[in-house]
C-alpha cells in the first residue's frame, strides 16, 4: 500500500470515530497520555494542511517540516512509553511537570529582561512565579532543576531518541523502527537553520540556480507530512482501542503492503 493510500485509509477511520474520541479518552485507562497523543495528532494534522499549501514557498515548507518532525517524535515517544509501561505516567508528567517547566522558563525570561531594563517587578524568580498559585511559591533551585529534568524528556529530542533506542521493552521490529529514527534527527538537524534563520537556509532558499531542486523538495516534504500524520493517527487509534479487538482488527488494513 502506498503512503497516499495509507493516509486515506487511516484518515477515514479517524474521521469515523472523531465524534466520540474525547469520551473514549476520558474513559481510557491512560487518559492524560491519550489526551497528549490526541493533541499531537491534531497539531500535526493542522501543520500538514498548511504544508500541503506550500507550493512556491520552499522556506516555509522546510520550517513546517522541521516542526512536524518534532511534534511526531514527541507523539511517538508518548505512544511507545504508554504502550510499553502500561500506565499513565508519561501523560501525567507532560501535563504536570512539562507545563511547570514552561511557566518557570517563561517567567525567568521576563525576570532577566526586567533586570536588563532595570525595572524588576520582584526581587527574585519566586516573586514572578507567585501569581501561579501555591505550587509555584518558594521553590528552591533544586526543585526547579528537578522540574526541568522531568520536562526534558519532552523538550529535548535527543533524550527522546536515546530513550527509544535504549529501551528494553521493545520488539525486534520496534528496534529497527527506532534505529531508523536517527534519520529523523539528521533531517531535523539540517532543517534547524530554517527555524533560526541561518545562513545555509538562506543560500539553499534563494539561489536562483536551484529552483527545480527546491520544487522537488517541496513535493518530498508533503509526502513526509502525510506519512507522519498517518503513522501517528494509527498509533493513537491502536492504543485508543487496546481493549476493543474488533476495532483493532479494522486497523490492520493500514499495515497491508
Amino acid at each position: 500500500m502506498t503512503i497516499e493510500k495509507r493516509f486515506k485509509f487511516i484518515k477515514e477511520v479517524f474521521k469515523n470515530h472523531k465524534e466520540g474520541i474525547e469520551t473514549l479518552i476520558e474513559n481510557h485507562s491512560f487518559p492524560k497520555s491519550m489526551l497528549c497523543l490526541y493533541s499531537k495528532v491534531l497539531q500535526i494534522e493542522s501543520l500538514r494542511k498548511i504544508l500541503n499549501k506550500s507550493d512556491g514557498n520552499f522556506y516555509s515548507s522546510q520550517v513546517l517540516l522541521r516542526t512536524l518532525l518534532e511534534h511526531y517524535l514527541i507523539g511517538y515517544y508518548v505512544y511507545f512509553k504508554t504502550a510499553t509501561k502500561k500506565n499513565d505516567l508519561v501523560g501525567e508528567a507532560y501535563y504536570d511537570e512539562y507545563v511547570k517547566s514552561e511557566i518557570i522558563k517563561r517567567e525567568n525570561y521576563y525576570f532577566n529582561l526586567d533586570k536588563i531594563k532595570n525595572d524588576l517587578k520582584h526581587e527574585d524568580i519566586n516573586g514572578y512565579l507567585s501569581k501561579y498559585g501555591n505550587e509555584f511559591r518558594d521553590l528552591t533551585q533544586l526543585q526547579i532543576d528537578n522540574i526541568h529534568k522531568k520536562a526534558s524528556q519532552f523538550s529535548n529530542v535527543r533524550n527522546v531518541i536515546k530513550y527509544l533506542f535504549n529501551s528494553e521493552n521493545q520488539s525486534k521490529e520496534e528496534n529497527v523502527l527506532h534505529t531508523m529514527l536517527f534519520d529523523f534527527l539528521e533531517k531535523y538537524n539540517m532543517l534547524s537553520s530554517y527555524v533560526h534563520g541561518g545562513v545555509s537556509a538562506e543560500v539553499e532558499s534563494f539561489n536562483k540556480d536551484d529552483f527545480d531542486k527546491r520544487k522537488a523538495k517541496i513535493k518530498e516534504n508533503k509526502t513526509w507530512g502525510i506519512s507522519l500524520e498517518a503513522n501517528l493517527k494509527f498509533y493513537f487509534l491502536f492504543l485508543l482501542f487496546k481493549d476493543n479487538p474488533d476495532e483493532v482488527m479494522k486497523l490492520k488494513g493500514f499495515l497491508n503492503r
